[in-house]
């Protein structure tokens, strides 16, 4: 046996459970009680069977051998060239598959054979360069935000209209004409 566990009831006692149950309702006694677990001896011998599969397949030498593990090198493309389009397609795909998860569901990513075409997945920086902040807190994926994850940038000065400019250069000359004029001094006697 495996040990010395307990895995609930013996064949015995089990059968002593089922005749309990005739005797208390006779009426039921000419049908037969399904067992609804397997007998211990099936279940030891699953396990002997099992045991025995998995000893011959650890003694089974794997198709990768160690030479074929050290001589592994990963699939990395030459510098200047471009990825396979079903390759990009399959990542594309896997972001919008992601930003969906997320909740947007309206995802444009940027069109490779027109860059000029509106999108409205970029990163932080992209986002910035549009005039446009990433909100605190925001998870992007990849990398990327989606356009409802960004505030528009707040300006750092309101506009100065012409007038304003003009009242203020009046206001400088006036300053400086009222420094420039010479303080009369009282004589020291």
């Amino acid at each position: 046996m495996i040990g010395d566990e307990d895995f609930g009831p013996t064949d015995e006692e089990f059968g002593r459970t089922v005749e309990r149950a005739r005797m208390l309702n006779p009426s039921s006694s000419a049908a037969t009680v399904i067992p609804l677990r397997p007998s211990n001896a099936e279940l030891d011998a699953e396990v002997i069977r099992l045991d025995a599969k998995a000893e011959a397949a650890a003694s089974e030498p794997e198709g990768v051998t160690l030479k074929d593990f050290v001589a592994y090198k990963p699939t990395f493309l030459p510098k200047g060239t471009k990825a396979a389009p079903s390759d990009l397609a399959s990542k594309d795909a896997a972001l919008i598959n992601a930003f969906h998860r997320k909740g947007f569901k309206d995802v444009v990513l940027m069109n490779r054979s027109n860059p000029n075409a509106d999108y409205n997945v970029r990163p932080y920086k992209g986002w910035l360069e549009q005039g446009r902040v990433v909100r605190k807190g925001q998870k992007g994926v990849r990398g990327l935000f989606h356009l409802h994850q960004t505030d528009p940038l707040p300006s750092a000065k309101p506009g100065i209209s012409a007038e304003q400019k003009q009242l203020f250069a009046n206001a400088k000359q006036a300053f400086k004409a009222k420094k420039a004029k010479p303080q009369a001094t009282l004589p020291l006697a």
